[in-house]
């Protein structure tokens, strides 16, 4: 045990061997804080990878309930109208019955009377009795046909008023999905709002505050200047000159009729 120490001391003892030791403790050092910090990295890319799973998994299924949502929606108010349509029709119908009901007894009472004076102008007995005992069943059968036609008249209405809303409802959501799709395509052709804004305010006003500014304008101004009759040369397009090709996703998007 003691002569195996001695000559770890003595191989110790040997010129350069501590340093060449020192450097291959130093690199082994270097190796494992690299490989530490390899494996922390490793692990905070797969946890950030989780993560942006996780809210991507989150941000479709929001995404599908919306689009289920909006197409059960859609279901429910196509099915309301059409169940409206048909008691429409059907509240229609019991009005034109009950008009027609009090278009017949109107007829069947100026019948009855027409009746009485023929039989009057011949001579020939006319029952009061009977013809009061007429005229009430006539009155109370055209008093009930005309609430009918009023009970008609009020759920009419009322199913008019649901069926405008719903129309209404629906241009309202048409109007919605043409201005997106405007504002779309206004993004893709001249970028941001704002952005654009400041940048035709940079254009304007640049020259005024800056010689170089001005002169480059006029300078970016002149270059198409052509005198008349001059061989190649044509006046400005009128509207806006549209790229033949997509410069862009979004604008690859929009020419073939994507979201």
């Amino acid at each position: 045990m003691f002569a195996e120490l001695q000559a770890c001391l003595d191989k110790l003892s040997v010129p350069g061997v501590m340093d060449d030791l020192e450097v291959a403790i130093a690199k082994r050092s270097k190796k494992r804080a690299y490989q530490k910090r390899r494996r922390a990295r490793v692990k905070e890319e797969v946890a950030e990878s989780h993560s942006k799973r996780q809210q991507l998994d989150i941000a479709i299924n929001t995404w599908l309930e919306d689009m289920q949502e909006s197409v059960e929606k859609a279901k429910r108010e196509e099915s309301l109208k059409v169940e409206a349509d048909l008691v429409l029709l059907e509240v229609t119908r019991k009005k034109n019955e009950a008009k027609r009901q009090l278009s017949l007894l109107s007829s069947l009472l100026k019948l009855r009377q027409l009746r009485a004076k023929t039989w009057a102008s011949r001579g020939q007995a006319v029952s009061f009795e009977s013809g009061e005992r007429f005229t009430k069943v006539i009155e109370r059968l055209r008093k009930l046909w005309e609430s009918e036609l009023r009970e008609c008249a009020v759920e009419e209405q009322g199913l008019r008023v649901m069926l405008e809303g719903v129309v209404e409802e629906r241009n309202q959501k048409q109007v919605r999905r043409e201005r997106q799709a405007l504002a779309q395509w206004e993004q893709v052709l001249f970028g941001a709002k704002k952005r654009q804004q400041d940048q035709v305010d940079h254009f304007y006003t640049a020259a005024e505050s800056d010689v170089e500014s001005f002169v480059a304008i006029r300078k970016s101004w002149d270059k198409f200047l052509a005198a008349p009759g001059a061989s190649m040369a044509s006046a400005p397009p009128i509207g806006w000159v549209l790229p033949v090709y997509p410069s862009s996703e979004q604008w690859k998007a929009q020419l073939s009729g994507g979201p």
